[in-house]
Order: C-alpha cells, then structure tokens, then sequence
C-alpha cells in the first residue's frame, strides 16, 4: 500500500484528488494492456482515463501519459515482440522513428498552444476518426 503522504504529495503533483495509488495503477494496467495487446499506444487509453477518471487536464493528461509510455511499456513490448520473429525489420523502424521525433515535437508544440477544450476537442475527433477507419477495414 502507498503511505497516504505519498500518495498525497502524488495527487498534489498532477494535480487531482482521485490520483491515488490504486487509481493511478489501474490507469498504467490500461494502457499498458492497451500497448502490448492491440498495439494502440498506452497513452491514448491512459489519457482517457487520467481526464475521464481522474479528473486530469487535458493538457496534464497528454503530457503524464508521454512521460510515462515512451520506454517502460515500449521497450518490453519491443523485446517481447523481437523474441517471436526471426528478425526486426530495422530500416522500417528506424524510419518510423524519425518520423515519430519530428511528429511528437510538432504535435507537443501544437498541442501547449491550445486551448484545454479545443485540445479535447481535436482529441476526440481523432479517436473517433481512428475507430471509424479501423471499423470500416473489419467490415471489408
């Protein structure tokens, strides 16, 4: 069990009272369930739950969840996934990557110049976009 000043001193940090430490380990469980089984991310399920559940910012939500899903779920998700195949394709990696460091830099700068509710509002329309494109490749 967290002692309840750290657990305080936590909530205090991000800034919600409902932060707490079972909260706050059901929302990683999700989003690292969400990487390692659909492939989806962490953070996108993370966000949800932190300004949904949590009460977080929008802006708070985002930033938490990039800290927190950048290696700890994606290095053992990477390793995991390199055991089972013969061979990573790395030119293809390495190429994504690059292409991830230049969208997260621009879309972070983006994204601290909105506003909290426009911010939510781009953030929904691009879920929604998503589910719609992956819902109507199932239907094919």
């Amino acid at each position: 069990s967290i002692p309840v000043a750290t657990s305080r001193a936590a909530s205090a940090a991000i800034g919600a009272p409902a932060a707490r430490g079972w909260n706050l380990a059901l929302v990683g469980a999700c989003g690292g369930l969400s990487s390692g089984l659909l492939g989806i991310g962490g953070g996108l399920a993370m966000t949800v739950l932190m300004v949904g559940r949590l009460g977080l910012p929008q802006h708070r939500a985002q930033a938490l969840s990039l800290a927190v899903t950048v290696l700890p779920t994606g290095l053992p998700a990477i390793w995991v996934y390199a055991r089972r195949e013969t061979e990573l394709p790395w030119l293809t990696l390495g190429s994504v990557v690059i292409g991830l460091l230049v969208g997260t830099t621009l879309g972070a700068t983006a994204a601290t110049r909105l506003d909290e509710q426009r911010l939510r509002r781009y953030f929904t329309g691009l879920v929604l976009a998503l589910a719609v494109l992956m819902l109507a490749k199932s239907l094919q």
